[in-house]
């Protein structure tokens, strides 16, 4: 009889959970929408208010680690990475690649997830991607130079 009611318990806080993260998620989605429908457009913006611009190579690097992880997970992964390549400041092409496939490895970067950071970085290296080029592609520009 204790362990019916044990499980019992567990099921309804299990519902409950998970009715919590959809609430959650459908606010998240809400204040999201809302905050870029109220953003002033990028070249109406002062100098000063572009302080807390981050450069596309270390976002999309992130993005390429973070992708399909948990947020325990991904900050873990992240935080290594970032010791490997020394400090956040100097996640640039150059530190990329200056990890090889196998150290990516046992920070828990997978094969994949290591080709795509050495693509990225490759094409940065190369000049066929920069910051710059990054900011003033429109979405499909964007989407095909990464992809390709």
């Amino acid at each position: 009889m204790l362990s019916i009611s044990l499980s019992l318990s567990l099921s309804l806080s299990l519902s409950l959970s998970l009715s919590l993260s959809l609430s959650l998620s459908l606010s998240l989605s809400l204040s999201l929408s809302l905050s870029l429908s109220l953003s002033p457009p990028l070249a109406s913006l002062e100098p000063s208010q572009l302080d807390n611009f981050h450069a596309p190579f270390p976002t999309l690097t992130r993005s390429i680690l973070c992708q399909q992880l948990a947020y325990k997970d991904d900050t873990s992964i992240y935080t290594r990475f970032i010791q490997l390549c020394g400090r956040e400041a100097c996640i640039n092409p150059e530190s990329v690649l200056a990890q090889s496939t196998i150290q990516l490895w046992q920070i828990r970067i997978s094969g994949r997830k290591a080709n795509y950071l050495h693509d990225l970085a490759r094409k940065y290296h190369n000049g066929i991607l920069s910051d710059a080029a990054i900011v003033n592609m429109d979405d499909k520009s964007s989407f095909t130079m990464l992809t390709m």
